[in-house]
């Protein structure tokens, strides 16, 4: 579905993963800064994961779907 790779940095980072919900009809008629302020205030779940990366290493983040998954 999906694949970010993002670049090694010489400090220790944190990674927070956070689930939204599906965009509205509302949303989409948003201008783009205002839509991406309200997916976070808005949206969110608040089902958050942090991931402690350390310095040096890349980080990638792949996204799948069920049938993906289970085809491997």
């Amino acid at each position: 579905m999906g694949e970010l790779i993002l670049a090694a940095s010489e400090e220790p980072r944190k990674l927070s993963v956070m689930l939204l919900d599906e965009v509205d009809e509302k949303m989409l008629k948003a201008n783009k800064k205002v839509r991406k302020e309200k997916e976070i205030a808005e949206r969110s779940l608040r089902d958050e994961t942090i991931i402690e990366v350390p310095a040096g290493k890349r980080i990638r983040i792949v996204m799948t779907s069920s049938k993906e998954r289970k085809a491997k």
